[in-house]
This record gives C-alpha cells, structure tokens and sequence, in this order.
C-alpha cells in the first residue's frame, strides 16, 4: 500500500513498526511529504486478525491535513492569546503603579493648592475701613479654586485712603502669585508715591521685569481718596473707570479717568498712566469692580454682558444700601443673569460710602 502511495524510501521508517505491530491494535498520526513537496497528515488505524494460519493487519487511514491545520491554528491563537494575556497583565500592574503614582501626586497637589487657597483668602482684606467719615465693604469671589483677583484699601495718612482694584489674567496658581506679589508690593510703595499714575508706572515697571513676555498681565484701578479736600484722583491701567451715585445729581456717573495701558506686558516706554481728580459729594456712593461683573455672560451660548448699563441701574436702584449689603446684593444680582451657569471669571466688587467731611485735624 505505501509503495503505491508513496516513494519507498518515504515509508521506509514506518515498516518495521509496521510490521512489530501485525499482531496488535494501534493508532498513529503521521505527515508524510509527496514527491510536489505537499505534505499530507494521516491518521492510522490498525487491528490484527487471523484467518486460518494466515495473518492480516486492517489499516485505516484518514486524511487529518486540515483538522491538524486547525488544531495549530488554533493553538497559536492559543499562544498569542497567553502572550496577550501576560501582557495585559503586566500593563495592568504598570497602570495600577502609575495610578498610585498619580494618586500620590494629586494629593500633594490638591495640599498644595487647599494652602495656595488659603493663602490668597488670607491677602483679600475681609474688613474695609469704616468710621464716621466713610463706610467700606468689599468681596471677592474667584470662578475656580485659585483667581486672580485683588481688593485692598490702605490708609495713607489721617485723611487719605489708597483704593486698589486687580484684574490679573487668567486663573491658577500663576496668577495667585501675581495677586501675591501686588499685595506686598503696593503694601510696601504705596505711601512713596503722592501721584496715583506714578504709582502705577512704578508698579507696571517692576511687573515687566518679572513676568513681561510671559503672557502674564493684569489691569489695575488704583485711587487716592482724600477725605479734607473731599475729592478722588484715580488711575487706570486698562480697567473700567470706578461709579460713582451722586447724592446731588442723584444719578450714576463714572468717575473722571484716562484710559491707561494694562500692567507687566509692555515696557515702561510703552505705557502712559495719568491721574484724573473728580470732586465728591457727602453721601456719595463709589463702587469699584473687576470685569467679571460688567463681562458676566448668561451662558455659552447666549454671549450677551451683564453690561454697563445693568450695572448703573443696578447702582441707582440700590444706592440707599449699606456698603456691606450692596456688594451682596450685586453678586445676587449677577448670579441671577447668570441663570444658574457657572461664572466665566472672577467677580469682585468694592463699594465706599462718604458719611461726612472731616475737619482739618484729620479723621
């Protein structure tokens, strides 16, 4: 039968146990190579009989080719899906680390940034001066964890207050660090300028050498309030101009200013700053404010402003209120154009009511 099916020298290694095995049952797989080179899997089975003295052997072979192609096929998937096991399972123990690692990271963050928080609440004033010539009240609302926004109120001798009003860009811990600075700054400067604009150019010249070309700026509002001549000198550097209701008018206006350049981008040759006076009034009511208020948009979809003229009604509307209770009232007021929407920035609010003149013996 092999010498019909195949060479004899192809078969050779198999007849001796062919012929070891004529007495016995067995089964066997073999791959035998045609004389094309194709391989061929069989699988033998033989049992052994006797008829009379003679014996014979029952051979049946059956051609396993492609069920053996399948079994290989099938176990090197198996191999490649325990390769990919193991791997995914490595990159699992990988991915478990670096989320250990990233876990360990965030806490230290999230420490960092709970003192970064508490350090920026702690240079926001929470009291503004108040006594029987004026009454102060401030607030300052940050849109995330860490804003950029800045309220203070210096006494600058027995009659004279320094106002200040910061806008720095952006939000996070760059621009805490910014606010930062302009407190110790203007802490440490503000009573070496009588001028409010050279003031500010000072201020503007120490900030380009920090962080200009940085992308880092801020806008500043920054008055003197003297409180004998009864009048205010006020400086902007690319800040909206400060309200004031006038208890003779009996109407909004914005004090007197001159547009400036926004803070720490440009060069001190590139900027201009210059003071502006405006006379006031007993019972005149000044309010000071960042951007976050006028720009408020009611969504992000819907991109139209709180605005100028909301903001004036608002102030003519409610002007008979204590400072404390007027800032307040304006967060409110904004909360409710915002219909429920996160705030787009941060929203401060600084509100100086003029109670009397003092006499020239101070306050």
């Amino acid at each position: 039968f092999f010498d019909i099916l195949l060479p004899e020298h192809k078969v050779a290694p198999y007849l001796e146990t062919l012929n070891q095995a004529m007495t016995i049952a067995f089964e066997m797989d073999l791959q035998l190579e045609r004389p094309s080179s194709e391989t061929v899997d069989l699988h033998v089975t033989s049992s052994s009989f006797q008829a009379g003295e003679q014996n014979y052997i029952l051979l049946i072979l059956q051609n396993i080719t492609e069920r053996k192609a399948s079994e290989q096929v099938m176990e090197d998937s198996f191999d490649k899906f325990m390769q990919m096991t193991i791997h995914l399972d490595e990159a699992l123990k990988e991915n478990r680390r670096q989320a250990s690692v990233l876990s360990e990271y965030k806490g230290k963050m999230d420490r960092e940034l709970e003192l970064a928080q508490r350090v920026l609440t702690a240079i926001i004033p929470d009291r503004f001066p108040t006594n029987e010539f004026i009454e102060s009240a401030g607030i300052c609302l940050p849109c995330n964890e860490l804003g950029g926004d800045y309220l203070d109120m210096f006494e600058l001798d027995s009659h004279r207050f320094g106002i200040l009003v910061a806008d720095v860009s952006g939000h996070g811990v760059a621009s805490a660090l910014i606010t930062t600075m302009l407190k110790v700054y203007f802490g440490r400067h503000v009573r070496e300028f009588s001028d409010p604009a050279e003031m500010m150019a000072a201020m503007n010249a120490e900030t380009y050498k920090i962080f200009g070309g940085t992308g880092f700026y801020f806008t500043a509002c920054y008055s003197v309030l003297d409180l004998q001549r009864y009048e205010i000198a006020t400086v902007l550097g690319g800040h909206w101009a400060p309200l004031r209701y006038s208890s003779r008018n009996q109407d909004v206006i914005a004090l007197d200013a001159i547009p400036g350049t926004l803070l720490g981008a440009m060069a001190p040759d590139r900027t201009r700053y210059e003071t502006a006076v405006t006379s006031l009034d007993p019972d005149d009511l000044l309010l000071f404010f960042t951007d976050g208020i006028q720009e408020a948009r009611a969504g992000l979809e819907d991109l139209t402003l709180y605005g100028e003229s909301r903001l004036f009604h608002f102030l003519k509307s409610n002007h008979q209120m204590e400072p404390p209770a007027l800032v307040r009232a304006l967060i409110r007021d904004v909360d409710r154009y915002l219909k429920g929407n996160p705030p787009n920035d941060d929203r401060s609010a600084l509100a100086v009511r003029l109670k009397a003149k003092s006499d020239s013996a101070g306050i």
